[in-house]
């Protein structure tokens, strides 16, 4: 598997590329080649609003050197916290500015969707979802000589404290008179996320 990842390789040119400017959804053979390549990466598993149960899921397996990222630091009720207080909570899970942060949930998509939306809205450029969340990962780890490895317990110890400074893009927001507006200009396309009921 190392001969690949040669200067010369095409494999890490693109790695290099996504790196420095990644996509919001990475895929599970990329987050490996990131990970087996040594670039900065923090992977998070997002909690739902169900604390305990999502703290004893992630201690029961989860990817290995996943740390458990908790929904109530994220969101008030919906509404994004305030930007220095998700700044001190990333920079206590040791997050940097250059840290390629790469979410994931139990499959729902909806908790990894919001981290990530919080990610960008306080200046996180580098921020990435990973594609089919854990499922994913599990499924992936059942191949034959499988590099996709989970791990039990509390996950890895948060050894520093990271440099991340957040600040506000408003370009991640959208105001009741934004959509209104919209209707007219139909500059952005409207998805209602809600469930069917």
């Amino acid at each position: 598997m190392k001969a690949s990842f040669d200067k010369n390789s095409s494999n890490l040119d693109s790695t290099e590329k996504f790196s420095k400017n990644p996509e919001p959804v990475i895929n599970a053979s990329l987050l490996l080649t990131l990970l087996v390549t040594k670039r900065k990466v923090c992977i998070f598993e997002v909690a739902t609003d169900q604390d305990e149960e999502s703290r004893t899921a992630f201690r029961g397996e989860h990817i290995e050197a996943a740390r458990l990222i908790f929904f109530a630091n994220l969101s008030h009720s919906g509404v994004p916290v305030h930007p220095l207080q998700f700044q001190r909570y990333a920079k206590n899970l040791g997050i940097d500015t250059d840290c390629h942060v790469v979410l994931y949930d139990r499959g729902q998509n909806v908790w990894a969707s919001y981290a990530y939306w919080i990610f960008r809205l306080f200046g996180h450029e580098k921020a990435s979802i990973l594609n089919g969340g854990f499922p994913e990962w599990k499924r992936l780890q059942t191949r034959p000589n499988s590099s996709y490895r989970t791990e039990a317990g509390p996950g890895p110890y948060v050894e520093r404290i990271g440099n991340f400074r957040a600040s506000w893009k408003t370009e991640f927001i959208m105001t009741f008179d934004d959509v209104v507006t919209n209707f007219d200009t139909k500059e952005y396309d409207v998805i209602d996320a809600q469930t069917r009921e």
